[in-house]
């Protein structure tokens, strides 16, 4: 059993500021690592950015090109109990339990796992760790806590493993050497909750997965919490947690939207919360069975296709449209955007004249389903300019329900049709899309040198 001590309710917490915010390297930022592993293995060129001593760039060994790259996930035993507390903060650190009808306190000499400082201080702690590994004995290595997801080639992994169980060994920290977690560099491995398949990685693709046994165990939470008719906030943050690791901008951004939600129903009582949650519930377990794996190839990020989109309402008239750049064939398109009639009369009902955000959107969700085959597995960065639509495109939710509902049509082709998607900010006077949002694609087109495509993008009745 953990003892767990709620430092919430005691004080202890609220004693406590930091002025810096957690940089946790993630599974995001170890897909990064095999992005760039990747790149190098099918451009035969190496770039690893700029040091003291200039760029570090030069084309790859010959032998290393015919190296596969297994890898391993490192993790520390009890990592908390590591770290010893001095005897003036012992006695400002007491655990409590209710035992037969009285309560018995104990003092803790360790880090307690229910204080805030205690995450920022063992974080500092790892990221030290993490900086031997990588500075000392170079080693390809990301941190997250206590877990250490390191790569290899074939040619030095009984080494690396070795190197780093010895240097934990001369610091004094317990780490996974026998069972379950103690596992040996392999062509797949389980890091942060997701499962990693290395076997093309020397030929330019990796594949992300959910770890085996994750989806089903949030799935059988989920339908305990839809027979209850209810959640406490202990089980939304339970169900946050285990959705945390199965999305993320390399996973899936398919469940941002759900996230926060199930929080903010354990706050709620009565029939409409509960019919709510079975609903909640319900789509969550669709996304989660729906998500495929996710295949990426090498230079996917080196040409990302660029979209503008904008909106306007003038003269009680919605119109939209884009300007999307092409990398494969270096063209760059204008279009007109169709927004419906229907929609801007349902708009005016809900939000009345002020409906931009809900035009702006909708041409971005309207561009994203257009060029969804260009944009499969893809990088793409889009511009919007309206802060609203473009925190609904990124985040999955917004305060509006027609946002919300178009954030959920934009997470659902994620899922059938995924990207690597980043939305951007762009002022509206810097927004080129903005002369086909108001009709003028020719002027728009002869300015940019550009090719106006006459039809315009209407979805209809696709969605």
């Amino acid at each position: 059993m953990r003892v767990i001590d709620d430092c919430k309710r005691s004080g202890l917490n609220s004693a406590y500021t930091t002025t810096n915010k957690l940089e946790l390297l993630d599974v995001d930022v170890l897909a990064c690592a095999l992005m760039a592993i990747a790149d190098a293995h099918f451009t035969g060129w190496v770039d690893l950015g700029e040091n003291e001593a200039g760029r570090l760039t030069g084309p790859m060994h010959v032998v290393a090109k015919t190296l596969t790259w297994p890898a391993w996930t490192l993790d520390l035993s009890k990592a908390y109990k590591h770290v010893p507390l001095n005897a003036e903060a012992q006695a400002m650190c007491v655990l409590g339990y209710h035992h037969q009808g009285e309560w018995k306190y104990y003092t803790t000499s360790r880090l307690p796992f229910g204080a805030t400082s205690a995450v920022y201080t063992f974080n500092r702690i790892s990221r030290s760790i993490h900086h031997i590994l990588c500075h000392f004995l170079h080693i390809v290595c990301t941190c997250f806590y206590d877990d250490f997801p390191a790569l290899s080639t074939t040619f030095g992994a009984a080494l690396v493993s070795k190197s780093m169980s010895m240097v934990l060994d001369l610091l004094g920290w317990e780490h996974a050497q026998i069972g379950v977690k103690a596992t040996d560099f392999a062509s797949e491995f389980s890091a942060l909750g997701i499962t990693v398949k290395l076997q093309e990685l020397h030929l330019g693709q990796f594949t992300l997965a959910n770890k085996e046994g994750r989806i089903p165990k949030i799935i059988q939470m989920l339908t305990k919490i839809k027979q209850q008719g209810r959640i406490t906030r202990q089980e939304a943050a339970e169900v946050q947690g285990h959705l945390n690791f199965a999305q993320g901008f390399f996973t899936s951004k398919s469940l941002r939207f759900v996230l926060g939600q199930f929080d903010a129903l354990s706050k709620i009582q009565g029939g409409g919360a509960a019919k709510k949650l079975t609903m909640l519930c319900e789509i969550t377990e669709h996304i989660l069975t729906a998500l495929p794996p996710r295949k990426f190839s090498a230079c996917a990020m080196q040409k990302p296709f660029l979209l503008f989109t904008d909106g306007a309402w003038e003269n009680s008239c919605a119109t939209a449209g884009l300007l999307i750049y092409n990398p494969d064939t270096r063209e760059l398109i204008v279009r007109e955007i169709e927004v419906p009639s229907c929609l801007t009369q349902l708009w005016l009902e809900e939000v009345g004249q002020q409906l931009i955000c809900q035009i702006e959107l909708y041409a971005y969700m309207a561009a994203r389903f257009e060029y969804k085959d260009w944009f499969y597995n893809r990088g793409v960065i889009a511009w919007l300019d309206n802060e609203s639509a473009r925190f609904a495109a990124s985040k999955g939710t917004a305060q509006s329900p027609s946002l919300t509902a178009m954030a959920r049509v934009i997470q659902q082709l994620e899922v059938q049709y995924p990207t690597v998607m980043w939305v951007e900010r762009v002022c509206s006077y810097s927004n080129p899309s903005d002369k086909p949002s108001r009709g003028q694609c020719a002027a728009a087109a002869k300015l940019f040198q550009a090719t106006h495509h006459q039809q315009k993008v209407s979805l209809g009745e696709k969605l």
